[in-house]
């Protein structure tokens, strides 16, 4: 029975993955989409699928056995891989610009130094890759024998052809989803093992005497160089901490959307797998206070056998097939690529000419290429160096100091390659020496001829530094603005700002906020025991009513005084009840109940109602300040308090509580930020054609810009030229003229004035009501008599004699209509509309009305039987410097007189729009008396 249900966990977990990998990788149709996809993954894709290609089966099984041998000086080694994590996010992801898009390093290779570096790092890829699965499938056979009963060759093949299956047949896509639920999976199992050997441990005292009298814990021993155990120990640090830009992980970097995707990404799973390294490296603590004597290479067998439960078992299994899988899975996909895009491909082998079928098949031969290298006898640690020696030496260096600015000819890194693998090949196959890794001596002596063949045989290139090192200016500087951001918000740091950011508005909201904090309140302590009540009825008598009394005082906040409301305390003072009662008494009677299961709800749903009223960092802060508050307040001052002992979490119940509560919080916690992705995500491009969009806006704007300053230089130029040429004929003439000749000099010069002074108005009145604190005069108006004269005025300076006849005025203004208005910018706006439909109607009606309505308001209309304009502009012709198509090549229109129209009525609290009629157009404004 144990067997059964353990193996349906373990098979179901198969099934999934491979129903799941096959599902999802329809739609791949290039080389490129198997690859690296659309590059439109998001961060938290990324994220999972580098730590679920990082944190493989040999992260698990190697890392747990090798601290249970080793202590601190493993553990430090083992740092190694997340200081590698680290570097590529913070000091090399900058650098990589030019390669993202890439399909695999050999390809980023090829681009730097030709076709054989690129051949021969495909070769390398292919080789050194083959090992690295092979450790997976190597542990997944043990993980078969171990859930089946099989022989581990069994679970070899049985491993490596399910992997093979999705991830030569989904390729990035299958990988990625299938990595994503890996990822889940093995992050909820490996804390689960360290929690079922916690719970096997009698007395604490003996996970104390491993750190205190076990010599492999011994701090004094990492210095210790005397040892040729320290000097392996630091070899092997200095392997895993140097970045090898692997095909998987190189991978990882090209399907990114940008740098910045992937400095943070990196940065974030190097901060996920620091914390799963240091539960796997407590599980073998854990070990070695209950069974210090066992084979380290069987941590994880006797963890299965001997601790695990009906169920966990298989959810173990299945934990640890997750991790190998999304690791195998990657380095195929990868590696795939790499034989037919960089080895088949610039060697024109075309056995197949369809590129993706021939991956799909190459995928196949790697996995049993794989299988046959997992079959050796090498222990688990032995075969991932040797994977390493055939490719960290040959490829990594020449591509690191391409990052690094420095880049030589194609056969300066062909020497040095070739000399990599030369010590690689003598370090451990001639001399066979075991001291010191043959990686970190390798690549040394890479980087030596390197350099050296460079400067000796005058090789061009050197110290050139990166293509492009805008990315890296603008990430540094990026940089340093957020940290002087930082800093200036600690120097500016106000609590009671902070407390305003989080205070809810809406007086109903703050009353149902009381009514929660009496109902939690109420429920918390009278679900209690008697027996807890008793025993702490100091407390209760005393905080009880205290708590009661303020969700009544928040209940009547809308009775409260205006004064009150209005404080700058109120923010402080809300704060701090939800922090005192919410969190902090709240979790006092969890305490105070032994995590009894309504308590432990009632506290669950505070902090989820915590964290949706308030920014989340603040409601993070607050909860773990008051939960660590109350508990060491609670256990130093009234009892003590022991979370581990067999009277508290012994339930299942309270454990799973306890997890829902942690999962609920984080997903309050991340939800805004995943909200904010998605939305970026689904609105990338959206947003790229939106940039396309606004060019073509900016290009539209620059061309209305010039005909504004065309139009505006000849509705400039005109009446100057007007007054200027005519009033120095009258000055020369004035004598030889008769008074009728005199007499129309002169109007023309009135014209061309008035004309000149409207334009200059506009422009300065437009200005001043571009300013927000601008006043108008606002006096009460006969707008009846108003009218009559503008129109008048404008009669007579905009209408040609010869068109006077051609055109009518058919007025309908209401007498003795008066409004509340500023006379002057009143009278610009009738000018304007009054003037545009002489101008572009030249004969025909022009129908005038002036009128008082039902609302209260005044309403006034200007109709023509003019050019109109075109439907799609009406909305636009009141924006600035904007001119009709129409009258672009008709009466040249400047393009402000409508937009001050519109800010002179807007600033009344009016409305005015354009209209189109059967002929010509309508313009009505509509002010409030």
């Amino acid at each position: 029975m144990i067997v059964s249900v353990d193996t349906i966990i373990f098979l179901g977990f198969l099934v999934v993955n491979i129903v799941l990998g096959l599902t999802s990788s329809r739609g791949i149709k290039t080389i490129r989409e198997y690859a690296v996809g659309n590059r439109n993954f998001s961060t938290a894709t990324i994220v999972a699928t580098i730590v679920a290609t990082w944190v493989s089966g040999e992260f698990f099984f190697a890392n747990a056995a090798e601290v249970y041998r080793g202590g601190f000086l493993y553990l430090i080694a083992a740092m190694g891989d997340i200081v590698c994590i680290l570097i590529v996010g913070l000091f090399f992801a900058p650098r990589m610009g030019e390669f993202l898009g890439k399909l695999s390093i050999a390809d980023a290779m090829g681009s730097l130094y030709g076709r054989n570096v690129r051949v021969i790092t495909a070769i390398s890829s292919f080789i050194g890759v083959g090992g690295m699965i092979a450790v997976q499938l190597k542990i997944s056979g043990l993980t078969f024998e171990y859930a089946l009963g099989i022989p581990s060759i069994y679970g070899v093949l049985s491993a490596g052809f399910i992997i093979t299956l999705y991830s030569s047949l989904g390729g990035i896509k299958s990988v990625t989803f299938t990595d994503v639920i890996q990822f889940f999976t093995f992050s909820i199992v490996i804390p689960v093992i360290a929690y079922i050997l916690l719970q096997s441990i009698d007395n604490t005292d003996s996970i104390l005497n491993v750190f205190t009298y076990n010599n492999l814990f011994n701090y004094k021993n990492i210095f210790d160089f005397s040892q040729s155990q320290q000097l392996y120990y630091l070899s092997l640090f200095l392997c895993f901490s140097i970045p090898a830009f692997n095909p998987a992980i190189f991978q990882r970097i090209a399907m990114a959307k940008d740098v910045k995707q992937v400095n943070h990404s990196f940065f974030i799973s190097a901060i996920v797998c620091f914390f799963l390294l240091l539960i796997i490296s407590w599980i073998s603590v854990l070990m070695l206070s209950l069974n210090p004597s066992i084979n380290p290479d069987d941590v994880i067998k006797h963890v299965i056998y001997d601790y695990a439960t009906i169920g966990t078992r298989g959810l173990i299994l299945a934990g640890i097939m997750a991790m190998v899988m999304s690791t195998a899975d990657s380095y195929i996909n990868a590696t795939s690529v790499i034989i037919v895009h960089d080895f088949c491909k610039p060697l024109g082998i075309n056995v197949i000419k369809d590129e993706l079928l021939l991956a799909r098949i190459m995928s196949s031969l790697i996995g049993i290429f794989s299988i046959i290298f997992s079959l050796s006898n090498s222990n688990i640690l032995e075969l991932l160096v040797r994977a390493y020696s055939f490719y960290m030496p040959v490829v990594s260096v020449p591509f690191i100091m391409a990052l690094l600015g420095f880049r030589s000819t194609e056969k300066s890194v062909l020497l040095g390659m070739a000399a990599g693998i030369i010590t690689v090949l003598i370090w451990d196959y001639l001399l066979k020496i075991t001291i010191v890794s043959s990686v970190p001596i390798g690549m040394l002596v890479n980087l030596v001829v390197l350099i050296s063949s460079h400067y000796v045989l005058k090789q061009s290139g050197g110290w050139v530094g990166i293509k492009d090192k805008r990315i890296l200016i603008t990430i540094r500087t990026q940089k340093k603005e957020k940290f002087k951001k930082v800093m200036r918000d600690f120097k500016e740091f106000n609590i009671i700002e902070v407390c305003k950011r989080n205070y809810p508005n809406g007086e109903g909201l703050i009353s149902i906020l009381g009514f929660f904090v009496m109902i939690v309140t109420f429920s918390s302590v009278h679900n209690l025991s008697i027996k807890f009540h008793n025993q702490h009825s100091f407390l209760l008598d005393v905080l009880y009513p205290l708590t009661l009394c303020t969700s009544s005082a928040l209940i009547s906040y809308p009775l409260w005084l205006q004064q009150w409301k209005d404080s700058k305390f109120i923010a402080v003072i809300w704060n701090f009840i939800m922090f005192s009662v919410l969190i902090c008494f709240n979790f006092l009677i969890v305490l105070i109940s032994n995590f009894a299961e309504i308590q432990l709800i009632v506290f669950m749903i505070n902090i989820v109602v915590i964290v949706s009223l308030i920014r989340w960092k603040w409601a993070l802060f607050n909860i773990a300040l008051g939960v660590g508050l109350t508990a060491i307040l609670y256990n130093h001052y009234y009892v003590n308090l022991d979370i581990l002992g067999n009277n508290t979490l012994t339930s299942q119940f309270k454990i799973v509580y306890l997890m829902l509560l942690t999962a609920s919080s984080l997903v309050l916690f991340l939800k805004p930020k995943q909200q904010y992705q998605e939305l970026t995500e689904d609105n990338n491009l959206f947003l790229s054609s939106k940039v396309e969009d606004q060019k073509k806006e900016l290009s539209r704007l620059h061309e209305l810009k010039n005909e504004f300053l065309r139009n505006l230089e000849h509705e400039a130029h005109t009446p100057i030229t007007g007054i200027t040429s005519m009033g120095q004929v009258l000055w020369e003439n004035y004598d030889r003229f008769s008074e009728t000749q005199r007499r129309k000099a002169t109007q023309e010069i009135a014209k061309s004035s008035e004309r000149l002074n409207s334009l200059v108005n506009n422009l300065i009145d437009l200005s001043k009501l571009e300013n927000l604190n601008y006043k108008l005069n606002k006096t009460k108006v006969n707008l009846t008599y108003l009218v009559y004269k503008r129109i008048e005025i404008c009669q007579k300076l905009y209408i040609e004699e010869k068109d006077k006849e051609n055109l009518n005025f058919d007025l309908k203004i209401e007498d003795k209509l008066t409004a509340l208005c500023d006379e002057y910018y009143i009278a610009r706006t009738i000018d304007n509309i009054v003037i545009n439909a002489i101008q572009y109607c030249k004969k025909g009606t022009i129908a005038i009305t002036l009128k008082s309505t039902k609302n209260h308001t005044v309403e006034f209309s200007v109709g023509d039987e003019g050019i109109g304009i075109p439907k799609e502009e009406l909305l636009d012709i009141f924006d600035p410097f904007t001119v009709s198509s129409k009258t672009k090549t008709q009466a040249g229109g400047r393009g402000i007189g409508l937009t001050l129209c519109k800010k002179v009525i807007t600033a009344h609290g009016g409305t005015i729009n354009a209209t189109n009629k059967n002929k010509g157009s309508l313009f009505c404004v509509i002010l409030p008396k």
